[in-house]
């Protein structure tokens, strides 16, 4: 369980941490992140739109803290944020996780599931990462045009997520696969509306660990005003009238 937030603080049921960086020394961002409760999941800033540049130099630093063991390389890797790119910037993410396996971290990307669903979805290493995490968010309107007659039951939401681990497996993946799901709210969407999509996802998540995902992260259970700021549509999970369905 991975506690997505932008604040120091420990709650029950998670282990580990992520928390965005908005600092930008590599050294005082590595020192603030350590003090994150568990396992500490490093990020290194924005690194599909700002690159590698000082990836070494948070490397060196995060050798320092044992509690951190995660390095999070990319967000949505082969997505530009409008479409896919197969293999956009994978020789600098696999030159990353190279230095990183060489320090003692493990190495952690997100991919969206109709990115890995993709027909031309391929890896030029299938192991260079030790976690995939698939964000998959019903607010996105998902359909079941990648599916390809893939099927485990009658949620959409859990075939995505079957499917993708599939194709992973299938590409020779053998590490962690993790779910990454939505616990943010849409104020573009009627409440009650939202509350039935979410108890889908409950579902998913509940027969996730059947066919291999062994990490769960809410995103969007809290959220930065910068995060809000940037996409002033959503609405964090704590304290909401959706938290309920979005916690564990």
């Amino acid at each position: 369980m991975v506690q997505p937030a932008g604040r120091i603080v420990a709650e029950p049921t998670y282990n580990a941490s992520i928390q965005f960086a908005v600092e930008t020394d590599p050294a005082k961002s590595v020192a603030e992140q350590s003090l994150l409760p568990g396992t500490v999941l490093l990020t290194t800033g924005p690194t599909r739109t700002t690159g590698f540049a000082d990836f070494s130099s948070y490397l060196q630093e995060a050798v320092k803290y044992p509690n951190i063991r995660y390095i999070y390389l990319y967000d949505e890797l082969f997505w530009t944020g409008s479409r896919i790119a197969i293999g956009k910037d994978e020789t600098e993410t696999l030159a990353a996780a190279r230095l990183s396996h060489a320090v003692g971290l493990k190495t952690v990307v997100t991919i969206l599931p109709y990115v890995v669903l993709d027909p031309a979805f391929a890896l030029v290493d299938s192991n260079a990462f030790d976690v995939i995490a698939l964000d998959l968010y019903p607010s996105m309107a998902w359909s079941g045009s990648h599916l390809g007659g893939c099927r485990y039951n009658d949620n959409l939401q859990t075939n995505l997520l079957y499917c993708s681990v599939q194709k992973l497996r299938s590409k020779g993946f053998k590490g962690e696969i993790w779910y990454a799901y939505q616990a943010f709210g849409v104020n573009t969407k009627p409440i009650e509306t939202l509350k039935t999509e979410l108890a889908a996802q409950r579902d998913t998540i509940a027969d996730a660990p059947a066919f291999g995902v062994t990490g769960l992260v809410p995103f969007g259970l809290y959220l930065t005003a910068d995060q809000i700021a940037q996409e002033p549509f959503l609405f964090q999970g704590q304290g909401s009238a959706i938290e309920s369905l979005v916690r564990y």
